[in-house]
């Protein structure tokens, strides 16, 4: 078993708050841990945490075909 695994609570408080919108420098400085382990976090779970870019005024613009 690996002694640096990050637990799933932490994972889904760290992705969380990178899905409403913050950039990973923010998230890492926010959750005090290094660059680099937040973006290959990101890397690894960002399928499962996609942001939501569903913004009905824009989608049903004239200028989008609506």
């Amino acid at each position: 078993m690996n002694p640096k695994t990050v637990p799933q609570a932490t994972i889904d408080e760290i992705m969380s708050y990178w899905s409403k919108g913050n950039s990973i420098k923010d998230t890492a400085a926010h959750f005090d841990r290094p660059y680099r382990s937040v973006e290959q976090m990101v890397a690894r779970y960002s399928h499962q945490y996609e942001r939501n870019f569903n913004f009905p005024h824009i989608i049903h613009a004239k200028r989008f075909g609506a």
